[in-house]
């Protein structure tokens, strides 16, 4: 069982340039928390034989209605300098889960190659969903992670760390 106990993840880069680039990029960040805080929460559920967990995976295309506030992400701190970062504050069991495997792709070709070393996709895979069902989860994942790996390559994000709370 995960606690709730906070976590920074800090995203360095080239922050600067057109607004819509800095908004998609946060989205992706947050897309990929909501769905990991999510598919999380829907795996603990199946494995306790919770018989809602099927409405719970059907709502899951609203990807933060079954977060509380006080467990979304945050934006904590933007800093503009040369080499800018954000902090973005959240679970820290996901944030950790998150920067593991943004790490290992940013380094490698491919997403759908490494999938066995995300933790979230692993849960996936040996859950009981149907085969269907868990393509669609993974698909969804895929789509931010997709996006982060782009800005990796293209030099908007350069680094990124989890750090306990400050």
């Amino acid at each position: 069982m995960y606690t709730n106990e906070k976590g920074i993840l800090r995203i360095y880069g080239n922050i600067t340039g057109p607004i819509d680039d800095t908004i998609s990029t946060l989205t992706a960040f947050k897309d990929l928390y909501n769905l990991t805080t999510c598919i999380n929460e829907l795996i603990l559920l199946m494995n306790n034989e919770n018989e809602n967990y099927h409405r719970y995976y059907m709502s899951i295309n609203n990807k933060s209605s079954f977060i509380p506030a006080e467990n979304r992400l945050i934006i904590s701190r933007i800093n503009f300098n040369s080499d800018g970062k954000f902090d973005l504050l959240g679970i820290a069991h996901i944030l950790k889960q998150i920067r593991e495997f943004i790490k290992d792709i940013s380094y490698r070709n491919s997403i759908e190659k490494y999938e066995g070393r995300f933790e979230l996709l692993m849960k996936i895979n040996d859950s009981s969903l149907s085969t269907e069902e868990k393509q669609l989860l993974k698909s969804k994942i895929y789509r931010p992670l997709k996006k982060i790996k782009r800005d990796f390559e293209f030099g908007k994000i350069n680094d990124i760390e989890f750090n306990p709370k400050d």
